[in-house]
């Protein structure tokens, strides 16, 4: 039953080769080990002149034109509807810049006439000043020094010069 004669012949070359595509006009196919490429040439050609398929391109064409239409005027809607609103923000951003502005100015306008007030020598009491720069209510937290005494000498100065 083992004889060598009864197998059937097979070509190594053949069975290891992996099968490539024919490519034939636009198409990729897939070459069968029996098809040739003269069977392939005498498939007919697609019939270009299908009046159905011409009205449904033409149709198609149409709606894509019409899409990319619509689509165009939407976005230029869209452009100038945001073009508007940035320029409003821009304005309401200058009108809050030079609100703020204006109200800095003023501030410091008062703090300077403050400090003016109180560094003339006729209107005040210089303890006043220093009792303004120091926290007088804040207590003193564990691990910090106890300055209350220097802040009860500092409000009896002021006090005594009134």
């Amino acid at each position: 039953g083992d004889c060598c004669c009864l197998r059937p012949v097979r070509r190594p070359q053949e069975s290891l080769r992996p099968q490539r595509p024919v490519t034939v006009g636009r198409r990729r196919q897939q070459q069968s080990p029996g098809t040739t490429m003269s069977e392939f040439d005498a498939l007919p050609e697609p019939d270009t002149d299908n009046a159905k398929l011409n009205a449904f391109n033409e149709t198609w064409e149409a709606t894509l034109a019409a899409k990319a239409a619509e689509e165009e005027t939407t976005r230029q809607t869209m452009i100038e509807a945001a073009k508007a609103e940035m320029a409003e923000w821009e304005k309401q951003q200058e009108v809050q810049r030079e609100s703020k502005t204006s109200q800095n100015r003023q501030e410091e306008q008062v703090v300077l006439e403050d400090i003016e007030r109180e560094m003339d020598p006729e209107n005040g009491n210089p303890w006043e000043r220093v009792v303004k720069l120091v926290e007088i209510k804040a207590e003193a937290g564990e691990g910090e020094l106890d300055v209350s005494r220097m802040k009860s000498i500092f409000l009896q100065m002021k006090n005594k010069q009134k």
